[in-house]
């Protein structure tokens, strides 16, 4: 039994002796590497520092050596001297501290870091780059510009939404196209206000119907622009419940949306402390049918946000409130008068437009006709999102508002692109 005990000892020493060998670092700064028990270094390999005194040769005067050259007493070092010599000064040479970060090696790789663009190597082609001057579209002048044309834009006194957005699709037959800017009286020093304008644009789960909604804040309201986003995104998301569930378009309850609409307005302002004045806003909305061929469009509004359909070179409104020449009052607006609501069936056939907009833009083509005539003619097929936001920045002295258009081909039969 003590002759087992002593053979286990044996070997449980031997293999502890091994993993101390194995555990050992050999790259630590300034430790040169461990010999093991079962392959010793000999003392003539050994550096002259830890060889015994009595078997130290003198060292004679270094000389200079050439790149690559082997010396006699080191024949293992011939590699190392070619890498130290093809490498630049400032690289660390420590091979028993490369697993070490270094300074100047991180600062390097930083300055080593790709450079992007065409100036980034002197061989590049000079036709490679597009033109950096190209020629850009100017907003249309529909008559006398404003005073305010050419100035800089000033952003809001508080945090607010973009003053531009604009939005491209298609959905069946129907191609739309949406944009919203701030207008040249509220983007100027004077004021500063927010874009009190918004839009949504939402469509049924199978692709049946497209919804869009547009809301234009009472000007006189402080919180305008938070009144018109919250209408438009409540009326839409109503609209996809109730048409995702099977009623029909004819069948929508005008009356029921815009007051579950007016309510979740109020609730906005009575959680920010503000009252319901504050946050007033027109509304107007509108379900068309995605399928080819004649269809009806269901639209409904509250204020003076009016709904036209293109008609020859002019435009035929079916929605929102008309204005008296030179009055600028609202009657209708939510939260307050949701009773108001006015419901209309618009017979669409294929080559028709609809468009939904905000008084910045229906006011001008109700008022004046050669603008009426020019947004016919401009819309009378689709063309991009961005060129739409070009049209509704266009440049007349009578109109200072903010301008929304949402608007609707109905089977097109061609894309026109800027």
């Amino acid at each position: 039994m003590n002759q087992l005990i002593r053979a286990c000892r044996a070997v449980f020493q031997f293999f502890a002796a091994d993993s101390r060998d194995l555990v050992r670092s050999p790259g630590r700064r300034g430790a040169a590497p461990a010999p093991t028990r079962r392959d010793p270094v000999p003392p003539e390999r050994q550096p002259a520092d830890r060889q015994p005194a009595s078997e130290r040769q003198p060292t004679p005067d270094r000389q200079p050596e050439s790149a690559g050259a082997t010396r006699p007493d080191r024949p293992w070092a011939a590699v190392k001297d070619r890498q130290t010599a093809a490498e630049p000064a400032d690289v660390w040479n420590d091979t028993a501290a490369q697993d070490w970060p270094r300074p100047s090696a991180v600062v390097r790789a930083q300055a080593a870091s790709p450079v992007y663009g065409l100036d980034a190597g002197p061989n590049q082609p000079d036709d490679a780059a597009p033109d950096p001057d190209p020629v850009v579209p100017t907003p249309p002048r529909l008559g006398e510009p404003s005073k305010l044309t050419g100035l800089p834009w000033e952003l809001p006194t508080s945090p607010a939404q973009p003053g531009v957005a604009a939005d491209e699709a298609r959905l069946g037959t129907i191609e739309v196209r949406a944009a919203s800017v701030v207008g040249p009286g509220h983007r100027h020093a004077e004021e500063r206000l927010p874009r009190q304008d918004a839009y949504r644009l939402g469509r049924t789960h199978d692709g049946e119907y497209l919804i869009a909604a547009v809301a234009d804040g009472v000007g006189t309201a402080a919180r305008a622009d938070l009144g018109a986003t919250v209408a438009v995104t409540t009326a839409v998301t109503y609209l996809k419940e109730r048409l995702d569930h099977g009623t029909a378009p004819a069948l929508l309850d005008g009356e029921e949306l815009f007051t579950y609409v007016a309510g979740a307005i109020a609730d906005q302002a009575r959680q920010r402390g503000i009252a319901t004045t504050d946050v007033a806003t027109t509304l107007l909305v509108a379900v068309v049918g995605t399928r080819p061929g004649v269809r009806d469009a269901w639209v409904a509004a509250v204020g003076d946000s009016p709904a036209f359909r293109r008609r020859h070179d002019g435009w035929l409104q079916i929605a929102g409130d008309t204005k008296e020449s030179g009055d600028n009052r609202v009657d209708g607006f939510l939260p307050h008068r949701p009773g108001s609501v006015r419901v209309a069936l618009a017979r669409l056939a294929p080559g028709d437009v609809l468009a939904l907009v905000s008084d910045g833009v229906g006011d001008p083509i109700a008022k004046f006709p050669s603008v009426a005539t020019w947004f016919a003619r401009r819309w009378r097929t689709p063309s991009s999102a961005m060129s739409l936001v070009l049209d509704v920045c266009f440049e007349l002295r009578a109109a200072q508002d903010d301008r929304t258009a949402v608007v609707l081909w109905i089977d097109p039969v061609q894309v026109r692109r800027p």
